[in-house]
């Protein structure tokens, strides 16, 4: 086989690959969803959350583009940025909308609002209301008496 008949070859090979959407896109690893599904952390993990990872990590969600190769919608596109093709990873990650309104950290920013006012009253329970008005120290130059 020549030079150039493999280079087309692998050219149709790529193109061919690059039309499958199974799976997600399976030539592109940079949008891989990565879970650490080691038996501990599997069994540790309640059975939603659990489900949840799999589903996931497999693009078994039923993400926009997983409906539309399902047939079971037309539309495969995001709801929010109208990219063409909306998977898990550009739901759980990637979407410039969600990311520009903070829907990403909406509810991580809820969790910490909480617990900063709860540490507050916290601290004011156990801090005294007056606070003792400090003294400062005065220093005396060489050769002076402090005065009285």
């Amino acid at each position: 086989m020549s030079t150039t008949s493999r280079a087309i070859d692998e050219e149709q090979h790529s193109e061919r690959a690059l039309q499958l959407t199974l799976q997600c896109q399976w030539m592109s690893w940079e949008n891989y969803i990565k879970n650490d599904l080691s038996w501990s952390n599997i069994l540790a993990m309640p059975p939603n959350l659990l489900s949840f990872c799999i589903s996931s990590t497999y693009n078994v969600l039923p993400s926009p583009s997983n409906l539309n190769r399902w047939r079971l919608s037309s539309d495969p596109s995001c709801l929010l940025c109208e990219k063409k093709t909306c998977t898990i990873a550009h739901i759980l990650g990637a979407c410039p909308v969600s990311l520009e309104q903070g829907r990403f950290t909406y509810r991580h920013d809820l969790v910490l609002s909480h617990l900063v006012s709860k540490l507050h009253s916290f601290v004011e329970d156990i801090l005294p209301i007056k606070s003792k008005k400090a003294f400062g120290i005065k220093f005396i130059k060489a050769g002076q008496r402090q005065p009285i």
